[in-house]
């Protein structure tokens, strides 16, 4: 989820917000969709990635990444104590600092 529609290409307009619950009960609009274009650092390397189908909220404080979104498809997340893995066929393809 992203609340900066800037970084946001490929944007379609919801016709139908989609409510979103936060955790003090109330709920937030998501207002489109779009894909934006990342680059992460792995081993001595930045690489170019792509996020799509990410949801346009402008209310959120601050951009929010939904592991669902990338077991969908057909990565496995690993999380451990001090590193989060995205991994597709045994291999890291995203490394994170807890």
């Amino acid at each position: 989820m992203q609340c900066e529609k800037a970084w946001i290409y490929n944007y379609t307009e919801l016709q139908n917000p989609i409510k979103i619950k936060i955790p003090n009960g109330n709920s937030i609009d998501a207002l489109g969709r779009g894909n934006i274009l990342i680059r992460t650092f792995y081993g001595k390397n930045w690489q170019a990635g792509e996020l799509k189908n990410v949801l346009y909220v402008p209310d959120l404080k601050c951009n929010l990444f939904i592991l669902n979104s990338v077991t969908e498809e057909g990565y496995s997340v690993k999380l451990d104590r001090i590193f989060s893995r995205i991994m597709n066929d045994q291999q890291t393809k995203l490394l994170g600092n807890r």
